[in-house]
C-alpha cells in the first residue's frame, strides 16, 4: 500500500524490463554469437557491478554514483561531510576522486575505547592524545603510512561531526518515528537505513552540502524456494520503507529535492524451479522492473516507462525459463538521474560509455 499510494498520487513511477545492455537487443539478435551482450549474464556479482558501474566492463573500479560526484565537484568535495554516504559496502559510491563515508543505522562508526570528550587526565583522554600523535600524517614519509593516518584522522573527525548533528535529530522524533520497527517478519532493515538517510538530510546545513548521494540496500531476493511465502514479506518491507521515507521527506519540506530509485542485478524467471508449488521458487533472469520516487512536480510520476513484453514462455521477448531480454538499458535510466543531479548531457558518455548506442539516451523521467 505504501508504494501503491505513491504511484496513485504521483510521486512514483516504474521502469519496465530494464537491465544492462551494450546496445539495443532483441531475442532474435542474440542467436547471432557476434551480437554484443553483457558478460556473465545471470551472475549476481557481475550483474550487480554492471548496474553500479554504469558500464558492462565488470573490471571497472568505480561506480557511476562516484563518477557523478567527481564530475560535479572534482577534488573539491567541499564541506566537512563527503558527497557520498553509504550504509553498506558497494561499488556504486566509489569515484576516481570521491571517497564514500560509511555510517550505520545507529549513526557514526566510532573507535571503541576512544572518547572525544574525556578529560586529558583520564585513561581515555591519554589514549586520545596518543592516537592524535600517531595520526599526524605529516610525520610519515612512507606514502601508505601517511595515507592510513589521513584516513583514520578523517574518519574520527567525521564521526564527531555526524554524532553531534544527530543529537539534534533523535531517532524517535517526528518525522523519523514514521518508520516501521519490530522483530521477526516485521523487522525492516531498509526502513532503518532510510530513517538514517532522512536524519542525515535533515542535517544538510550542518554538513554544508546542497547535493549528496546515499546508498542503502536490502537483500534476500534470490528466492529459489518458498517464494510464495517469502516474496510478499520482502515487497511489504520495500513498500513500508519507501512510503515512510517519502512522507518524512514531505514533512521535512525537501521532497522536491530528493529522488529515490531502485537497482537490482536482474529479475526472476517466470517459471518455477521447485519440486512442488508450495516450495517453488524462481531462477535468475535478466530484465527487471525498477522504481523511481520523487515529488510529482520534479518526477514524471504516476507513469510507466519502457515496453511491456510478450509474456509467452520462449516467446519473442523471453527465453524458455522466462528470462526477459531488457527493452530498456539500465544506463538510460541512470543517466536521467545523473542529469537531474547536474551532470551535463555532453559528460554523460564519460560515465556511461554505452549510452550513445541508445535512443533516447536519457529516459524522460524528469518533468
Amino acid at each position: 500500500p505504501g508504494v501503491n499510494q505513491l504511484f496513485d498520487r504521483g510521486p512514483a513511477s516504474f521502469v519496465l524490463y530494464v537491465g544492462p545492455l551494450v546496445r539495443p537487443t532483441t531475442k532474435a539478435q542474440l542467436s547471432n554469437p557476434a551480437h554484443p551482450r553483457p558478460p556473465q549474464l545471470y551472475s549476481h556479482s557481475d550483474q550487480t557491478r554492471q548496474w553500479q558501474n554504469g558500464s558492462t566492463n565488470t573490471n571497472r573500479k568505480v561506480g557511476w554514483g562516484g563518477l557523478v560526484a567527481d564530475r560535479l565537484f572534482g577534488s573539491a568535495q567541499g564541506g566537512p561531510m563527503p558527497i557520498l554516504i553509504s550504509l553498506g559496502g558497494n561499488r556504486f559510491s566509489v569515484g576516481e576522486q570521491a571517497v564514500p563515508y560509511l555510517v550505520s543505522t545507529s549513526g557514526a562508526t566510532t573507535i571503541s575505547g576512544f572518547s572525544r570528550t574525556a578529560s586529558v587526565n583520564s585513561v581515555e583522554g591519554q589514549r586520545r592524545l596518543a592516537l592524535d600523535q600517531l595520526l599526524n600524517a605529516g610525520s610519515y614519509a612512507h606514502l601508505f603510512q601517511a595515507e592510513h593516518a589521513r584516513i583514520m584522522r578523517r574518519s574520527i573527525d567525521l564521526a564527531g561531526v555526524v554524532s553531534d548533528a544527530l543529537v539534534a535529530t533523535p531517532n524517535a522524533s517526528a518525522p523519523f518515528n514514521l518508520f516501521p520497527v519490530g522483530s521477526g517478519n516485521a523487522f525492516n532493515t531498509l526502513a532503518d537505513q532510510l530513517r538514517m538517510v532522512a536524519r542525515m538530510i535533515a542535517n544538510r546545513a550542518t554538513f554544508q552540502h546542497g547535493r549528496q548521494i546515499f546508498y542503502v540496500s536490502l537483500g534476500g531476493f534470490d528466492i529459489h524456494s518458498a517464494q510464495i511465502a517469502t516474496q510478499p514479506i520482502l515487497i511489504r518491507r520495500i513498500s513500508q520503507a519507501l512510503g515512510a521515507f517519502q512522507t518524512a521527506l514531505e514533512q521535512l519540506g525537501v521532497d522536491d529535492r530528493v529522488l529515490t530509485f531502485t537497482m537490482s542485478e536482474f529479475g526472476r524467471t517466470l517459471n518455477a524451479n521447485g519440486s512442488s508449488l508450495t516450495d517453488a521458487g524462481s531462477d535468475h533472469g535478466w530484465g527487471s522492473i525498477q522504481m523511481v520516487m520523487g515529488k510529482s512536480t520534479v518526477l514524471n510520476g504516476g507513469r510507466i516507462f519502457g515496453t511491456f513484453p510478450d509474456l509467452s514462455l520462449n516467446g519473442p521477448d523471453c527465453f524458455s525459463r522466462g528470462q526477459f531480454v531488457p527493452t530498456t538499458c539500465s544506463d538510460q535510466m541512470s543517466a536521467a538521474l545523473a542529469q537531474w543531479m547536474g551532470v551535463s548531457a555532453t559528460v554523460l558518455p564519460e560515465i556511461f560509455p554505452n549510452l550513445p548506442n541508445f535512443s533516447p539516451t536519457v529516459l524522460p523521467l524528469i518533468s
